[in-house]
């Protein structure tokens, strides 16, 4: 069942084959990746993008796309490789 946030959202990204609203804490369960998946992280908080982030580039998407500034982007990419290489 669609709730008004998503049917706004489709209506905004009319050519997308899914979109799905999800939290971090689901996002594993929620959100299957596979090599033709093409990805869009856009959330306003950043630890729920680092997860997103983190979830996403352990698979083969085709594509994982960020939206925000530029700065915040090397930040989050930045935490992720510290995070992948210290454990």
């Amino acid at each position: 069942m669609f709730n008004e946030l998503t049917l706004r959202s489709y209506e905004r990204f009319a050519i997308a084959d899914r979109i799905i609203l999800t939290r971090r804490e689901a996002l594993a369960q929620q959100v299957p990746v596979d090599e033709n998946a093409i990805t869009v992280v856009m959330s306003h908080n950043y630890f729920d993008d680092l997860e997103a982030l983190k979830h996403l580039l352990s698979f083969s998407a085709c594509y994982i796309g960020v939206m925000g500034g530029r700065s915040r982007t090397e930040r989050l990419l930045q935490q992720y490789c510290s995070l992948t290489q210290t454990g």
